[in-house]
């Protein structure tokens, strides 16, 4: 998925330069001869006095003088971050990476996105299971134990904010994340561990990444461990979910940082939708002036959005990172995402510039150990035609069409920058209206054309996009009904999305087909009467 540029999100705590204007005042200084000051002697003499000053026919007022005012450009820092969704270490990813002699090496699991782990400045990794070490054995599903060896791959890798706050931190007891801290203070000590806590002073304790003079506070915490209850001996061993513990940590992150980002382990496994509690704490998030969320714990994507409140204040959120890398045995749960985003401080205040979601694909070989991550836009039908996955119940259709539809539909237009770009419009740039408006131009700072044109009384739009060579990137005709209650789209694929409203527009069913009409996914929604609740349903292929 190509960058999201300039995204207009609102830019807060904007800098304000104050300069001082210092007025230097030259005092007058009266001069009196000898011979005349008997003539004074009793009297007093304001020393500022006009008249006198007035009176000495030798002697001028200085002027006050004003020094020239100066402002100190603030300089613009930009930090780029990526993270990645959950390390869900099934006995078989365990297994992948054990190797002869009995030691354990997983460096393979981030082969394919090297390149966009070394690009980052910050790069975050979900580690969903603890890394409880060989004083436990390396189980899968349902208590997980990984290698130490994992946390070894993962500094190898780049990564330098590990996240530890999941449902199965403590699923090896108060021993297993001690022996956890233990193995990150030994051995990687400047590797930030958020969310598991050795003491309650880390507790309290806020993280805070700096780049030349801008600050960005990092904040995780989860839902819950499984039903296993938190040490009496250590209630702060894990950061929970919890309203005061969060208003308490955003008010002093605010405090100690240019920008404050959330990252919450929350929702409900294998559901493509945000649900109730993700709405609250999101609602919660953003009143407290968090700037990004990304979640993590559905094992499934979600969508990314944009939200606000009343006063303007926007905040970005990704609710489900999915899988990097799993065992399981569903379809969806092959896909997973990275988020990337550029943050910005500069002379207006500190803003997200731009963001994007790149879908990435676990791989499971045939009659292999090995497991490993492709990003989709490097994934294959030949790769997917030999994934495991196939294997399993009810996932022998698995195929790179199927990953691309399914991220289509819950990611929606803004997976591909193109199709973003055609249906949204460009984020930048100026708009030239042709004078009866049938023609909309628009060209942005990189140089594309956007430009749509309408007729048939404004019921068909084409949209074409070009390269500033002058060369299509894309084009759509979308076709609307006299009351808009059916919405067609055609891409240059020859793709249809046909959108039919019903029921005073509560009704939407979206059919999605390629280009020979072979149907690749429908999906329907029902919206309440007051637009408060949605019910979706998808359904992908014939």
């Amino acid at each position: 998925m190509a960058k999201k540029t300039n995204v207009p999100l609102k830019r807060r705590r904007r800098s304000e330069l104050n300069v001082k204007l210092i007025a230097i005042i030259a005092a007058v200084l009266f001069v009196v001869t000898i011979g005349i000051v008997f003539a004074v002697i009793g009297s007093h003499k304001k020393e500022n006095n006009p008249s006198v000053a007035d009176n000495q026919n030798n002697e001028t007022t200085a002027e006050p003088t004003t020094e020239e005012e100066t402002t100190t450009k603030v300089p613009t820092v930009e930090v780029d971050l990526m993270m990645i969704g959950d390390m869900l270490m099934h006995e078989g990813v365990v297994k992948s990476g054990l190797m002869d002699d009995g030691t354990y090496n997983f460096d393979h699991l981030y082969t394919n996105i090297a390149k966009d782990i070394s690009s980052a400045d910050i790069k975050i990794v979900n580690q969903e299971t603890i890394l409880g070490g060989s004083d436990f054995a390396y189980t899968g599903y349902p208590t997980f134990n990984s290698p130490w060896a994992l946390g070894d791959a993962e500094v190898k890798a780049g990564f330098n904010i590990i996240l530890h706050a999941t449902n199965h931190t403590l699923d090896k007891g108060l021993k297993g994340v001690e022996n956890c801290l233990s193995f990150w203070k030994t051995y990687h000590p400047d590797t930030p561990v958020l969310g598991i806590n050795e003491t309650e002073e880390d507790y309290e304790n806020i993280y805070v990444y700096e780049k030349e003079g801008f600050n960005i506070a990092f904040l995780n915490y989860t839902y819950g461990t499984n039903g296993i209850p938190i040490p009496d001996s250590k209630p702060y061993i894990v950061n929970m979910l919890d309203k005061d513990k969060i208003t308490a940590d955003v008010t002093k992150a605010k405090q100690l940082a240019d920008m404050v980002i959330v990252l919450p382990h929350w929702g409900t496994e294998y559901v493509y939708t945000p649900d109730s509690n993700q709405n609250y704490w999101t609602q919660l998030f953003l009143s407290l002036g968090v700037d990004v969320v990304i979640g993590t714990h559905p094992h499934v994507l979600e969508p990314v959005e944009v939200v606000s409140d009343t006063k303007g204040h926007e905040m970005l959120v990704y609710y489900s990172l999915g899988n990097f890398v799993s065992n399981q045995d569903q379809k969806p749960r092959m896909i997973g995402g990275m988020a990337k985003m550029t943050l910005v401080k500069d002379e207006t205040g500190c803003y997200v510039k731009n963001y994007n979601l790149t879908p990435v694909i676990t791989q499971k070989l045939f009659g292999q150990k090995a497991i490993t991550t492709y990003k989709l836009s490097d994934y294959t039908e030949s790769l997917a035609s030999g994934n495991a996955i196939r294997n399993d119940s009810g996932c022998y259709d698995f195929s790179l069409s199927y990953c691309q539809t399914l991220v289509k539909q819950i990611l929606g237009d803004d997976y591909d920058e193109i199709d973003r770009i055609l249906t949204a419009g460009l984020t930048d740039g100026y708009k030239h209206f042709s004078d009866d408006g049938t023609i909309i131009s628009t060209i942005d700072s990189q140089g594309r054309t956007l430009v749509k044109t309408f007729s048939n009384d404004f019921l068909t739009c084409i949209t074409v996009l070009t390269d500033p060579d002058g060369n299509e990137l894309g084009r759509t005709v979308r076709s609307f009904s006299d009351n808009s209650s059916t919405i067609i789209t055609t891409d240059s694929k020859g793709q249809k999305l046909v959108k039919k409203f019903s029921n005073n527009m509560l009704n939407m069913e979206a059919v999605l087909t390629d280009a020979a009409g072979k149907e690749l996914a429908r999906l329907t929604k029902v919206f309440s009467a007051d637009g408060k609740d949605i019910t979706s349903t998808v359904v992908y292929g014939k």
